[in-house]
């Protein structure tokens, strides 16, 4: 922890706005600040008491005068802002009284009387988390008036009757973090002897059942975790399923095309051997019937001719006909 600023507005004796900035240089880390009795150290110091934990150290004098005198004139209020730097993180404490909660408090203690602003890193947080880094307790060990002491007996409270309520031990437990460990301890036999939190029958059934149930979800995550594990091969091996199912299809389409192909060129010559065929066949029968009708029409033509020669020695036709010229003609069919 490393204080970076404290700044006083109209606080107990310092009228108006002072800032002190702490030194934070490694090679000289120490802030020192003197003055000569009724200067402002004591009212200085419980600032700090005042800003952190809303409280002053013991002996401080008239605990319920925070503003300036000269102040209340005006209705100003009384304001200190502490900033500080713990674990990388800026953190900033802002207590204001007015001078309503002035005229009516004569306690020690103004919390709420009082506004206060704390931020870390800008943002705002409860007072309970600068509590954290500076405890309650050490209140007394960090800031003290030395002349308060009269004894060196203070590890033990024996102290005078002008710092009764400090307990130096109390706080140097609380910095070794004794007081943890002792309020765990009483919070845990708290806890033990408190009936709401002992377990019912009702309640040990609930824990069977809510076993049940984290064992059957153990065992469906360690399934589900099995089948995480194999699904990459599972879908390497779909698609290799998928890609040869293509090529399969791809080779099918391509067979029975070329299947198709060949038998269409089978067909077409089929087609061609046949209309030759049929050229032939039809070029075969009509000389066959040329052969055929050719002894008949010869017999048709020597009957003819004998008549013709019948009816010529007869007188029946003129003798010019050129016999040589009508054989030849029918030779020629």
């Amino acid at each position: 922890m490393r204080l970076q600023s404290l700044i006083l507005t109209n606080w107990r004796s310092y009228l108006g706005r002072h800032e002190i900035h702490f030194s934070n240089d490694p090679a000289r880390p120490v802030t020192l600040i003197f003055g000569a009795n009724g200067a402002g150290k004591t009212a200085l110091l419980n600032a700090f008491t005042w800003c952190i934990y809303g409280d002053f150290t013991d002996g401080f004098e008239k605990p319920g005068q925070l503003i300036h005198f000269d102040a209340l004139e005006t209705d100003a209020t009384a304001e200190v802002e502490l900033v500080f730097e713990h674990a990388g993180k800026a953190y900033r404490i802002r207590r204001t009284a007015d001078a309503a909660s002035q005229s009516g408090a004569n306690g020690r203690r103004l919390g709420a009387e009082t506004s206060l602003s704390v931020t870390i890193d800008d943002r705002d947080v409860p007072i309970e988390d600068v509590h954290r880094v500076m405890p309650p307790a050490l209140k007394d060990l960090f800031f003290f008036p030395a002349e308060s002491f009269s004894r060196s007996s203070v590890l033990d409270g024996e102290v005078s009757s002008a710092a009764s309520g400090m307990n130096v031990g109390r706080a140097i437990s609380s910095l070794l973090m004794a007081d943890v460990y002792e309020h765990a301890i009483t919070d845990l036999r708290t806890a033990a002897q408190d009936k709401s939190l002992k377990v019912t029958s009702a309640a040990n059934r609930d824990l069977d059942k809510a076993a049940e149930i984290e064992t059957t979800c153990r065992t469906k995550l360690h399934e589900r975790l099995q089948r995480k594990e194999q699904l990459p091969l599972l879908i390497a091996e779909a698609k290799a399923a998928e890609v040869a199912a293509i090529q399969a299809k791809g080779d099918l389409d391509r067979e029975k095309f070329e299947a198709h192909a060949d038998r269409l060129k089978t067909l077409e010559v089929a087609k061609r051997d046949a209309m030759l065929t049929v050229e032939r066949v039809e070029k075969a029968f009509n000389g066959f019937a040329r052969d055929a009708f050719r002894p008949l029409l010869h017999r048709v033509a020597v009957a003819g001719l004998a008549k013709l020669d019948e009816a010529k020695a007869s007188g029946l036709m003129p003798p010019d006909i050129n016999r040589q010229a009508f054989e030849k003609s029918l030779e020629l069919g």
